[in-house]
Protein backbone atom coordinates (compact mmCIF):
# COMPACT_ATOMS: atom_id res chain seq x y z
CA UNK A 1 0.00 0.00 0.00
CA UNK A 2 1.65 3.69 -0.76
CA UNK A 3 2.68 4.43 2.63
CA UNK A 4 2.11 8.39 3.93
CA UNK A 5 4.50 10.64 3.75
CA UNK A 6 4.86 13.14 6.55
CA UNK A 7 2.25 15.26 6.91
CA UNK A 8 0.23 13.90 3.89
CA UNK A 9 -3.30 13.76 3.81
CA UNK A 10 -5.02 10.19 2.21
CA UNK A 11 -7.03 12.59 -0.60
CA UNK A 12 -3.85 14.11 -1.26
CA UNK A 13 -3.40 14.72 -5.10
CA UNK A 14 -0.25 13.56 -5.12
CA UNK A 15 -1.27 9.91 -3.18
CA UNK A 16 -3.98 9.84 -5.44
CA UNK A 17 -1.94 9.40 -8.14
CA UNK A 18 0.56 6.93 -6.73
CA UNK A 19 -2.63 4.69 -6.23
CA UNK A 20 -3.43 5.04 -9.79
CA UNK A 21 0.14 4.18 -10.81
CA UNK A 22 0.95 1.46 -8.44
CA UNK A 23 -1.29 -1.61 -10.04
CA UNK A 24 -0.59 -0.49 -13.55
CA UNK A 25 3.47 -0.79 -12.52
CA UNK A 26 2.07 -4.33 -11.72
CA UNK A 27 0.60 -5.00 -15.20
CA UNK A 28 3.94 -4.18 -17.29
CA UNK A 29 6.24 -6.38 -14.84
CA UNK A 30 3.17 -9.21 -15.64
CA UNK A 31 3.09 -7.77 -19.23
CA UNK A 32 6.87 -8.37 -19.37
CA UNK A 33 7.24 -11.64 -18.08
CA UNK A 34 3.88 -12.88 -20.49
CA UNK A 35 6.29 -11.75 -23.43
CA UNK A 36 9.31 -13.49 -21.70
CA UNK A 37 7.39 -16.18 -21.32
CA UNK A 38 5.88 -16.43 -25.27
CA UNK A 39 9.70 -15.66 -26.63
CA UNK A 40 11.03 -18.62 -24.52
CA UNK A 41 8.38 -21.40 -25.17
CA UNK A 42 8.52 -20.18 -28.73
CA UNK A 43 12.90 -20.89 -28.76
CA UNK A 44 11.62 -24.25 -26.79
CA UNK A 45 9.49 -25.19 -29.13
CA UNK A 46 12.08 -24.49 -32.08
CA UNK A 47 14.37 -26.84 -30.00
CA UNK A 48 11.95 -29.91 -29.65
CA UNK A 49 11.72 -29.61 -33.80
CA UNK A 50 14.74 -30.22 -34.04
CA UNK A 51 15.86 -33.99 -35.71
CA UNK A 52 17.66 -34.81 -32.45
CA UNK A 53 15.09 -34.34 -30.17
CA UNK A 54 12.55 -35.99 -32.57
CA UNK A 55 14.67 -39.47 -32.77
CA UNK A 56 14.89 -39.00 -28.17
CA UNK A 57 12.63 -41.42 -26.68
CA UNK A 58 9.82 -40.27 -24.91
CA UNK A 59 10.89 -40.84 -21.86
CA UNK A 60 13.60 -38.07 -21.82
CA UNK A 61 11.53 -35.43 -23.40
CA UNK A 62 9.92 -32.62 -21.04
CA UNK A 63 6.21 -31.59 -20.92
CA UNK A 64 6.61 -27.90 -22.05
CA UNK A 65 4.41 -25.46 -19.84
CA UNK A 66 1.68 -22.88 -20.74
CA UNK A 67 2.11 -19.63 -22.01
CA UNK A 68 0.09 -18.67 -18.94
CA UNK A 69 1.90 -20.54 -16.69
CA UNK A 70 5.13 -19.74 -17.13
CA UNK A 71 4.76 -16.18 -17.24
CA UNK A 72 2.70 -16.27 -13.79
CA UNK A 73 5.55 -18.78 -12.25
CA UNK A 74 8.00 -16.25 -13.69
CA UNK A 75 6.34 -13.20 -13.01
CA UNK A 76 6.18 -14.46 -9.09
CA UNK A 77 9.83 -16.07 -8.95
CA UNK A 78 11.21 -12.52 -9.90
CA UNK A 79 8.67 -9.91 -8.23
CA UNK A 80 9.13 -12.55 -4.98
CA UNK A 81 11.70 -10.80 -2.99
CA UNK A 82 10.34 -7.24 -2.83
CA UNK A 83 6.85 -9.21 -2.67
CA UNK A 84 7.92 -11.04 0.75
CA UNK A 85 9.35 -7.94 1.84
CA UNK A 86 6.17 -5.94 1.34
CA UNK A 87 4.12 -8.80 3.50
CA UNK A 88 7.25 -9.18 5.81
CA UNK A 89 5.75 -5.45 7.35
CA UNK A 90 2.47 -6.35 7.59
CA UNK A 91 0.13 -8.41 9.42
CA UNK A 92 0.46 -11.36 7.13
CA UNK A 93 3.58 -13.04 9.85
CA UNK A 94 1.12 -12.42 13.07
CA UNK A 95 -1.48 -14.18 10.99
CA UNK A 96 -0.02 -16.97 9.65
CA UNK A 97 1.80 -17.91 13.06
CA UNK A 98 -1.48 -18.28 14.36
CA UNK A 99 -2.35 -21.52 12.01
CA UNK A 100 -2.38 -24.75 14.43
CA UNK A 101 -2.48 -28.32 13.82
CA UNK A 102 -3.92 -29.51 9.99
CA UNK A 103 -3.62 -26.49 7.57
CA UNK A 104 -4.72 -26.14 4.13
CA UNK A 105 -3.18 -23.54 2.02
CA UNK A 106 -4.71 -22.80 -1.09
CA UNK A 107 -2.99 -21.53 -3.41
CA UNK A 108 0.88 -21.19 -1.48
CA UNK A 109 2.60 -20.23 -5.00
CA UNK A 110 6.54 -20.39 -4.55
CA UNK A 111 5.87 -21.11 -0.50
CA UNK A 112 5.85 -17.18 0.61
CA UNK A 113 4.29 -18.74 4.10
CA UNK A 114 6.51 -21.29 4.78
CA UNK A 115 8.91 -19.44 6.98
CA UNK A 116 6.03 -17.78 8.95
CA UNK A 117 4.40 -20.97 10.29
CA UNK A 118 5.09 -21.77 13.98
CA UNK A 119 5.72 -25.68 13.30
CA UNK A 120 5.67 -26.23 16.84
CA UNK A 121 1.77 -25.44 16.75
CA UNK A 122 1.85 -27.27 13.06
CA UNK A 123 1.29 -30.53 12.44
CA UNK A 124 0.69 -30.95 8.61
CA UNK A 125 0.46 -28.44 5.39
CA UNK A 126 -1.58 -29.54 2.75
CA UNK A 127 -1.07 -26.46 -0.24
CA UNK A 128 -3.17 -26.85 -3.26
CA UNK A 129 -1.24 -25.33 -5.97
CA UNK A 130 -2.03 -25.49 -9.64
CA UNK A 131 0.54 -23.91 -11.91
CA UNK A 132 3.58 -26.79 -11.69
CA UNK A 133 5.82 -23.92 -12.26
CA UNK A 134 5.22 -22.41 -8.68
CA UNK A 135 5.18 -26.08 -7.37
CA UNK A 136 8.57 -26.33 -8.32
CA UNK A 137 9.39 -22.94 -6.69
CA UNK A 138 7.30 -24.20 -3.61
CA UNK A 139 9.37 -27.71 -3.26
CA UNK A 140 12.54 -25.28 -3.70
CA UNK A 141 11.68 -23.02 -0.60
CA UNK A 142 10.33 -25.90 1.29
CA UNK A 143 14.26 -27.65 1.00
CA UNK A 144 16.13 -24.67 1.21
CA UNK A 145 14.26 -23.82 5.01
CA UNK A 146 14.80 -27.81 5.88
CA UNK A 147 13.04 -29.29 8.97
CA UNK A 148 9.89 -30.48 6.55
CA UNK A 149 8.61 -33.62 5.53
CA UNK A 150 7.86 -33.17 1.71
CA UNK A 151 4.84 -35.28 0.35
CA UNK A 152 3.00 -35.09 -2.94
CA UNK A 153 -0.36 -36.12 -3.66
CA UNK A 154 0.09 -37.47 -7.05
CA UNK A 155 0.91 -41.42 -7.49
CA UNK A 156 4.52 -40.56 -9.24
CA UNK A 157 6.19 -39.02 -6.05
CA UNK A 158 3.81 -40.28 -3.13
CA UNK A 159 5.61 -40.70 0.20
CA UNK A 160 9.18 -39.32 -2.25
CA UNK A 161 11.69 -38.43 0.89
CA UNK A 162 13.03 -34.93 0.62
CA UNK A 163 14.59 -34.68 3.98
CA UNK A 164 16.07 -36.92 6.82
CA UNK A 165 13.55 -38.27 9.43
CA UNK A 166 10.45 -38.98 7.18
CA UNK A 167 7.47 -40.04 8.53
CA UNK A 168 5.67 -39.28 12.24
CA UNK A 169 8.84 -40.42 14.40
CA UNK A 170 10.76 -37.55 12.39
CA UNK A 171 9.19 -34.62 14.96
CA UNK A 172 8.96 -32.46 11.71
CA UNK A 173 5.55 -30.74 10.50
CA UNK A 174 4.72 -32.49 6.81
CA UNK A 175 4.06 -30.39 3.52
CA UNK A 176 1.97 -32.01 0.95
CA UNK A 177 2.28 -30.41 -2.46
CA UNK A 178 -0.92 -31.00 -4.21
CA UNK A 179 -1.27 -30.55 -8.12
CA UNK A 180 -4.91 -29.00 -8.72
CA UNK A 181 -6.98 -26.51 -8.82
CA UNK A 182 -8.49 -25.15 -6.06
CA UNK A 183 -12.13 -25.17 -6.82
CA UNK A 184 -11.90 -29.10 -8.28
CA UNK A 185 -10.01 -30.10 -5.45
CA UNK A 186 -12.00 -28.43 -2.69
CA UNK A 187 -15.76 -29.89 -4.28
CA UNK A 188 -14.21 -33.70 -4.37
CA UNK A 189 -12.64 -32.93 -1.00
CA UNK A 190 -16.27 -31.95 0.15
CA UNK A 191 -17.67 -34.74 -1.34
CA UNK A 192 -15.49 -37.18 0.38
CA UNK A 193 -16.71 -35.66 3.55
CA UNK A 194 -20.64 -35.71 2.67
CA UNK A 195 -20.01 -39.43 1.25
CA UNK A 196 -18.02 -40.86 4.75
CA UNK A 197 -20.29 -38.50 6.99
CA UNK A 198 -23.52 -40.65 5.29
CA UNK A 199 -21.41 -43.81 5.96
CA UNK A 200 -21.08 -43.22 9.64
CA UNK A 201 -24.93 -42.78 10.34
CA UNK A 202 -24.63 -38.90 9.28
CA UNK A 203 -22.90 -37.97 11.86
CA UNK A 204 -21.19 -34.42 11.69
CA UNK A 205 -18.47 -35.21 13.70
CA UNK A 206 -16.08 -38.00 14.27
CA UNK A 207 -12.83 -39.42 13.86
CA UNK A 208 -12.99 -40.89 10.65
CA UNK A 209 -15.23 -37.21 9.14
CA UNK A 210 -12.38 -34.71 11.04
CA UNK A 211 -9.75 -36.95 9.35
CA UNK A 212 -10.74 -35.00 5.99
CA UNK A 213 -10.79 -31.78 7.86
CA UNK A 214 -8.65 -29.19 8.31
CA UNK A 215 -8.21 -26.95 12.32
CA UNK A 216 -6.95 -24.01 9.98
CA UNK A 217 -7.71 -22.69 6.48
CA UNK A 218 -5.04 -20.22 5.18
CA UNK A 219 -6.11 -18.01 2.09
CA UNK A 220 -3.83 -15.39 0.71
CA UNK A 221 -4.39 -13.20 -1.85
CA UNK A 222 -6.31 -16.26 -3.85
CA UNK A 223 -10.07 -15.71 -3.53
CA UNK A 224 -9.64 -12.88 -5.85
CA UNK A 225 -8.51 -15.18 -9.04
CA UNK A 226 -11.00 -18.25 -8.48
CA UNK A 227 -14.05 -18.47 -10.90
CA UNK A 228 -16.42 -19.15 -8.46
CA UNK A 229 -15.68 -17.15 -5.24
CA UNK A 230 -18.80 -18.04 -3.05
CA UNK A 231 -18.96 -21.88 -3.96
CA UNK A 232 -15.36 -21.50 -3.18
CA UNK A 233 -15.81 -19.58 0.37
CA UNK A 234 -18.53 -21.93 1.46
CA UNK A 235 -16.20 -25.16 0.51
CA UNK A 236 -13.46 -23.48 2.78
CA UNK A 237 -16.05 -23.45 5.13
CA UNK A 238 -17.28 -27.20 5.00
CA UNK A 239 -13.77 -28.56 5.27
CA UNK A 240 -12.81 -26.61 8.39
CA UNK A 241 -13.33 -28.19 11.66
CA UNK A 242 -15.85 -27.38 13.98
CA UNK A 243 -13.73 -24.17 16.01
CA UNK A 244 -11.33 -24.20 13.38
CA UNK A 245 -9.82 -21.00 12.78
CA UNK A 246 -9.98 -19.26 8.52
CA UNK A 247 -6.84 -17.09 8.12
CA UNK A 248 -7.35 -14.33 5.36
CA UNK A 249 -5.77 -11.62 3.42
CA UNK A 250 -7.15 -10.67 0.32
CA UNK A 251 -7.59 -7.29 -1.65
CA UNK A 252 -11.24 -6.53 -2.31
CA UNK A 253 -13.77 -4.21 -3.50
CA UNK A 254 -13.82 -0.91 -2.47
CA UNK A 255 -16.37 0.31 0.11
CA UNK A 256 -19.52 2.15 -1.58
CA UNK A 257 -19.19 4.64 1.54
CA UNK A 258 -16.00 5.69 0.44
CA UNK A 259 -16.89 7.05 -2.65
CA UNK A 260 -17.89 5.61 -6.31
CA UNK A 261 -15.08 6.27 -8.03
CA UNK A 262 -12.81 3.96 -6.68
CA UNK A 263 -15.36 1.43 -7.80
CA UNK A 264 -15.26 2.38 -11.14
CA UNK A 265 -11.91 3.02 -11.71
CA UNK A 266 -11.46 -1.02 -10.48
CA UNK A 267 -13.83 -2.08 -12.93
CA UNK A 268 -11.74 -0.05 -15.65
CA UNK A 269 -8.54 -1.73 -14.45
CA UNK A 270 -10.26 -5.14 -14.54
CA UNK A 271 -10.04 -5.37 -18.12
CA UNK A 272 -6.22 -5.47 -18.25
CA UNK A 273 -5.67 -6.59 -15.13
CA UNK A 274 -7.48 -10.34 -15.28
CA UNK A 275 -5.99 -10.67 -18.80
CA UNK A 276 -2.55 -9.89 -16.81
CA UNK A 277 -2.59 -11.36 -13.77
CA UNK A 278 -4.10 -15.14 -14.57
CA UNK A 279 -7.74 -13.95 -14.21
CA UNK A 280 -7.56 -12.09 -10.70
CA UNK A 281 -10.18 -9.41 -9.76
CA UNK A 282 -9.83 -6.00 -8.24
CA UNK A 283 -13.35 -5.97 -7.15
CA UNK A 284 -14.04 -9.20 -5.67
CA UNK A 285 -16.52 -8.78 -3.04
CA UNK A 286 -14.65 -11.54 -0.80
CA UNK A 287 -15.23 -10.30 2.90
CA UNK A 288 -18.93 -10.56 2.31
CA UNK A 289 -18.43 -14.54 0.31
CA UNK A 290 -16.51 -15.38 3.60
CA UNK A 291 -19.08 -14.21 6.49
CA UNK A 292 -22.36 -15.81 4.35
CA UNK A 293 -20.30 -18.88 4.09
CA UNK A 294 -21.70 -20.00 7.72
CA UNK A 295 -22.04 -19.85 11.13
CA UNK A 296 -19.01 -18.31 12.81
CA UNK A 297 -18.34 -17.75 16.57
CA UNK A 298 -16.40 -15.21 16.37
CA UNK A 299 -15.06 -12.34 13.44
CA UNK A 300 -12.64 -10.57 13.64
CA UNK A 301 -11.46 -8.97 10.36
CA UNK A 302 -9.93 -5.38 9.50
CA UNK A 303 -10.19 -3.17 6.46
CA UNK A 304 -7.28 -1.20 4.98
CA UNK A 305 -6.96 0.64 2.14
CA UNK A 306 -10.34 2.01 1.85
CA UNK A 307 -9.41 5.70 3.14
CA UNK A 308 -7.33 6.39 0.45
CA UNK A 309 -10.19 7.12 -2.22
CA UNK A 310 -8.27 6.11 -5.72
CA UNK A 311 -6.96 3.08 -3.64
CA UNK A 312 -7.37 0.16 -5.90
CA UNK A 313 -5.53 -2.90 -4.11
CA UNK A 314 -7.51 -2.10 -0.26
CA UNK A 315 -7.37 -5.47 1.66
CA UNK A 316 -9.48 -7.03 4.70
CA UNK A 317 -7.47 -9.19 6.90
CA UNK A 318 -7.89 -11.22 9.85
CA UNK A 319 -9.16 -14.38 11.26
CA UNK A 320 -12.87 -15.97 11.72
CA UNK A 321 -13.85 -18.85 14.24
CA UNK A 322 -16.01 -21.83 12.61
CA UNK A 323 -18.72 -22.69 15.15
CA UNK A 324 -18.81 -25.78 17.28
Amino acid sequence: MPPFAAGQSPTSLALRIQCLLEPIQLMIFFAVAHLSSHILLFTLRLISSTPAAIAAPPSSRKSVPSASDLAFSLAFSLFAPSFHKGESEGPLPSLVAQATGSVLEIGPGAGSQVVRYDRAKVTKVVGVEVSEGLRRDLEGTLRRQGGWDISFSDEGRRGEDMGAGKGSGSGKAEYEIVPAGVEGWLEERVKRIEETRLANGGEAKGDVVEELMFDSVLACLVLCSVDRPQRVCRDLYKVLKPGGKMIVMEHVRRNENQGVSGIWLQKLYNVPWSHLLAGCRLDRETETYLREAGEWESVELTQMGHEMPWFLLPKVWGTMVKAQ
